[in-house]
């Protein structure tokens, strides 16, 4: 990004809060090292964070970049232009560009915001598209007490699964055979 980037805009990098637990001090902690390479970065500040909140770097910036991180979606929903690098269930959604699609930093900072609303009707329409009611394991029944046991339920539930199988799972089985035949 500091490649691409006008040298006149500096970059603040703040890490995802589930890095700094304690608990990933492991496999899922990062190296020490990372730390030492973006505060070597000319340009490219380390931000704290517990002095400086991701709302407020999304409400400064001119651009919110990040991988797959709802940081991005964040910055879509006050009006700001966001960058993902990788593939996201909100790719697509008004004022976030994919970085594979950017031509230059320059048109991405020119470009036209959309207001919150339109992107609340692209994100309430991702969720009629591509959601469907269910449990995500049978624990986080007991948070919806007597839910699982409504016909009504089951039934929206059995149609979503029926109709997510029918359609996206055997058109994907179809692209890959098709891939590779």
């Amino acid at each position: 990004m500091r490649d691409k980037l006008p040298q006149s805009h500096s970059i603040y990098v703040r890490e995802h809060p589930s890095q700094l637990y304690s608990s990933n001090r492991g496999h899922l902690g990062r190296s020490q090292t990372i730390y030492h390479v973006i505060r070597s970065m000319r340009g490219v500040e380390l931000a704290d964070n517990e002095e400086v909140s991701s709302a407020s770097l999304i409400r400064n910036a001119a651009i919110t970049a990040t991988i797959t991180g709802t940081a991005a979606l964040e910055a879509a929903l006050i009006g700001k232009s966001a960058l993902i690098f990788g593939h996201s269930w909100f790719s697509g959604c008004p004022n976030i560009a994919d970085f594979s699609n950017v031509a230059s930093f320059e048109d991405l900072l020119r470009q036209e915001t959309a207001d919150a609303d339109t992107v609340m009707a692209y994100l309430k329409q991702r969720f009629v598209d591509f959601t469907f009611p269910g449990y995500q394991n049978p624990s986080q029944t007991g948070l919806y007490p007597g839910l699982a046991d409504d016909e009504t339920y089951q039934r929206a539930e059995l149609d979503g699964a029926l109709h997510s199988v029918s359609t996206d799972l055997i058109a994907h089985l179809k692209q890959r055979t098709a891939i590779s035949s």
